[in-house]
């Protein structure tokens, strides 16, 4: 599952500050222990950005999603 939290304001290395969010795909492997599966820095998350995520995760070995929980995901048409 995929757990997105706001990370409010970050700084840059130039001490410009820039509003971008921390994403965060979150596991649970099969003895019930979370797992990290990649953080994502994006100024804001929709249908393209999580098709992305869900490729890069794919390419990288991951079977078999069972539930996903992504908030304030807007349906697109």
């Amino acid at each position: 599952s995929g757990d997105a939290r706001p990370s409010g304001a970050l700084r840059s290395h130039g001490g410009s500050v820039i509003n971008k969010a921390v994403f965060l795909a979150l596991g649970i492997n099969t003895d019930g222990q979370k797992e990290l599966l990649g953080m994502w820095l994006a100024e804001n998350e929709g249908a393209k950005f999580w098709l992305n995520v869900l490729t890069e995760l794919k390419n990288r070995g991951l079977q078999d999603i069972l539930i996903a929980c992504v908030d304030g995901l807007k349906k697109r048409r």
